[in-house]
């Protein structure tokens, strides 16, 4: 990732706003698709569910101000403890 030479260690709790300030990126769309998924064998013991068990997975595919993809990330959810709700304002 082209950073112009700030490091990681400057990254804020939010992502987006690194993206913003930083590497003047806006998300200005994003598409969430839930579908089922295995629980990656690199999931937190917290996380509570075996690996290889299939459970709700959020994939988001996010655009920036240019419509470009520039994010996409996985999301897995124990959906006995959470449930899932996107707000992109």
């Amino acid at each position: 990732m082209k950073t112009n030479g700030h490091k990681f260690d400057q990254i804020s709790q939010s992502v987006y706003l690194f993206y913003k300030d930083i590497l003047n990126l806006r998300i200005m769309s994003a598409k969430d698709s839930a579908t089922l998924l295995p629980v990656p064998s690199w999931a937190p013991e917290e996380f509570k569910l075996a690996h290889d068990n299939e459970t709700v997975c959020i994939e988001r595919l996010a655009n920036d101000q240019f419509g470009a993809p520039v994010e996409f990330s996985r999301s897995w959810i124990d959906t006995k403890v959470a449930r899932y709700t996107a707000r992109i304002s």
